[in-house]
């Protein structure tokens, strides 16, 4: 008994390292095909199941905004009872010559447009600003059908101190192969 209280204890420090707590770190879910740009100032969270059949992947895309200053940001997905996960940063690139009369033209007003993703360990989330998470879950083709819960994790330090927020977001598997 005396090996188990300081186990108990360590393991509490662990789980808090990301426990719910107040934090200045919004984590909004929006839709894997929108392209979310720099100049966008305003997010919906829209939290949305995927649907997947076996043999496929789901997607997942969030938006992380802030009202102050946050620097290295670690994202990871908890509940991995599924298959492979990535997680990647978006990144954006500069472009002074998009493609022009295109009927779904993006533009910005800035000319960075969403682009490789990165899977960079840590990134900052400056005040008035906004990063982009992209998830990528592997469905096996032994998965049990039903829905999975997942939830992404993001960690970063404010003024010395580690802060957390995290997200549910959740997979309906079909017993269907592809």
């Amino acid at each position: 008994m005396k090996h188990f209280i300081p186990t108990l204890c360590i393991a509490g420090t662990f789980l808090g390292a990301c426990a719910p707590q107040d934090t200045p770190m919004v984590i909004y879910q929006t839709d894997a095909l929108t392209k979310v740009l720099s100049s966008d100032t305003s997010f919906v969270d829209k939290p949305d199941t995927l649907h997947v059949a076996r043999g496929e992947n789901a997607t997942f895309q969030f938006v992380l905004t802030t009202d102050v200053d946050l620097t290295d940001l670690k994202a990871e997905v908890q509940g991995k009872e599924l298959g492979e996960t990535k997680i990647g940063w978006v990144h954006e690139v500069y472009n002074t010559n998009p493609t022009h009369d295109a009927d779904d033209m993006i533009t910005t007003p800035d000319n960075y447009y969403p682009d490789p993703i990165i899977d960079d360990e840590k990134e900052d989330l400056l005040i008035d600003s906004h990063r982009i998470l992209w998830v990528d879950i592997d469905i096996p083709h032994d998965t049990k059908p039903g829905l999975h819960r997942y939830k992404v994790a993001v960690n970063a330090e404010l003024e010395g101190k580690r802060v957390c927020e995290k997200k549910d977001f959740y997979v309906q598997v079909y017993p269907v192969d592809l």
